[in-house]
């Protein structure tokens, strides 16, 4: 096992938070997603609304049903950009596409009468118009041209299962996280194989270091790929949501708290809301982690809002 210091108390002196929630425009306070598009808007899904942030001012979308060109889903689970630049919109109920040059969303529900109201977790774009999509009623196939979901034979054993996430590269082949364990199958293989059975694998990494990290219901593990060696990183009670490695290197773990680990999985130093310090986490809990191409780190949290950390105005602020 690596240990991480049970002494979370490390000093945190130069990670000044700036907080974003409702009262400066975002939709709603409990966010489920981010990604950055070709532009550089950061795009926010939450519980209620997406909302497209220039760092200034908020464009909320929702559903208007007086649109069909609006949004149709609310609760937003999980945002993709694809290679040519339309965001995928993962959703409570279904799935859009919003065409950039149209500045339209087209909206998608399943015919089968067996997924009707699934949520879709996750989206693996896999293609010019095709995505592998995670969701409570197993794993499913989307094609944007023909405007149909459907179950690949190869999946049909994740048929009754909740699918959080997946992940696919041509070293690693595709692995697939349920409440089931994790499901792994090499690109040169037709056989799966599986770990940690007993245990909900809500988000999958593969990292530089040749390691995959695992966040699940009990906490955080890495598997390397070289020793094929499952170890588990003791991290604070409770489930770890996800991981992000960072531009500097360091690696960021969404839990009941925010703990930073170094390049060598050992504890840095632990994030988390203080009330007499108005520039620490708006929230202990944090759910999603995301950093945009100028290097800003983002915490998405469980109702709270987001919490924004530059690293060069932390830099500046304390010389």
């Amino acid at each position: 096992m690596i240990l991480v210091s049970a002494q979370l108390c490390f000093a945190q002196e130069n990670i000044r938070f700036e907080r974003i929630s409702v009262n400066e425009g975002l939709s709603q306070a409990d966010v489920k997603s981010m990604v950055q598009d070709r532009f550089g808007f950061l795009w926010i899904g939450t519980r209620d609304g997406l909302n497209k942030y220039d760092g200034y001012e908020f464009t909320v979308y929702t559903w208007d049903e007086n649109d069909a060109a609006s949004l149709h889903f609310n609760q937003i689970l999980d945002l993709q950009v694809d290679s040519a630049g339309n965001v995928w919109v993962g959703s409570a109920g279904g799935l859009s596409v919003y065409h950039y040059r149209k500045n339209v969303f087209a909206n998608f529900f399943p015919a089968d009468r067996t997924l009707k109201d699934v949520e879709v977790n996750h989206i693996l774009l896999t293609g010019n118009h095709t995505a592998l999509l995670s969701t409570t009623k197993g794993l499913i196939t989307f094609d944007l041209q023909r405007k149909s979901f459907f179950v690949a034979p190869q999946f049909v054993l994740f048929r009754g299962m909740r699918v959080f996430h997946s992940q696919k590269n041509e070293s690693l082949g595709l692995w697939v996280g349920t409440d089931s364990g994790v499901f792994i199958k090499a690109n040169d293989q037709s056989a799966w194989t599986r770990l940690l059975e007993d245990t909900h694998i809500l988000h999958i990494a593969f990292d530089v270091n040749r390691k995959v990290y695992l966040s699940t219901s009990r906490g955080l593990f890495a598997y390397d790929v070289e020793k094929k060696n499952l170890e588990q990183i003791n991290t604070p009670p409770g489930p770890v949501m996800r991981v992000l490695r960072v531009k500097n290197g360091d690696l960021w773990v969404a839990s009941n708290k925010v703990i930073v680990l170094d390049k060598n999985d050992r504890l840095k130093y632990v994030l988390s809301h203080d009330k007499l310090n108005n520039h620490s986490l708006s929230e202990d809990r944090a759910r999603v982690l995301f950093q945009t191409r100028d290097e800003v780190i983002w915490v998405g949290t469980f109702g709270y809002g987001l919490n924004k950390f530059n690293p060069d105005v932390a830099e500046f602020s304390f010389l």
